[in-house]
């Protein structure tokens, strides 16, 4: 065997070794994976409260029992409302040679109630990330604001829409939105109250 053969060979061994040698160390300076965050089932209540002045007028509380998930789509929302008449709609057909004009009157609707979404987001950091959409609407008489919730002739509905992202913790309570009604001066507090279910 030559000495130039010897040298390549030594060489080769040599590229070897220090291949072996490195290829631990690379795999021990990748960072480990960082933990996923957990899949767990929630608690959200929102509970929606109007005050004249400093005393409390109504209270309404709302909860929804969705999945908080680390995509991001845990999510419920809620419902609750009645169709109350507004007033009345006429349309006319006009006649032809086989029949004559007719005019027809229907009642028309409008949904007063309350719509909720909710949408839950688990963090890496234990906390969460919920996000809450409220659209309320209310029957109010302006001759008697005292008496909102009863139809008279004069029944007028008042809405309002709000909704906010909030990062919260087990056990945790937030505001999500205060509001004053131009009409009547109420102040509109919405609270959101966040727990992880055991």
């Amino acid at each position: 065997m030559t000495m130039t053969t010897r040298h390549a060979i030594a060489t080769l061994v040599f590229a070897a070794l220090t291949a072996a040698a490195a290829a631990p160390l690379a795999a021990q300076d990748k960072p480990p994976a960082a933990p996923q965050p957990p899949t767990v089932p929630v608690k959200v209540e929102v509970v929606l409260s109007r005050f004249q002045g400093d005393k409390k007028v109504a209270s309404q509380p709302y909860v929804l029992m969705p999945t908080a998930s680390p995509r991001g789509d845990g999510f419920a929302n809620l419902r609750i409302g009645v169709d109350l008449p507004v007033g009345t709609k006429t349309t006319t057909r006009p006649p032809d040679a086989n029949r004559e004009g007719v005019s027809v009157t229907q009642p028309q609707y409008q949904n007063v109630g309350t719509n909720i979404d909710v949408r839950v987001t688990s963090l890496a950091d234990g906390r969460f990330s919920v996000s809450v959409s409220v659209t309320d609407s209310s029957i109010f008489n302006p001759d008697s604001p005292q008496s909102a919730g009863k139809p008279s002739e004069n029944t007028a509905i008042r809405t309002f829409q709000a909704g906010n992202t909030l990062t919260m913790r087990d056990g945790q309570t937030m505001l999500l939105i205060t509001a004053t009604d131009k009409v009547t001066g109420e102040l509109v507090k919405i609270e959101v109250t966040f727990s992880v279910l055991k």
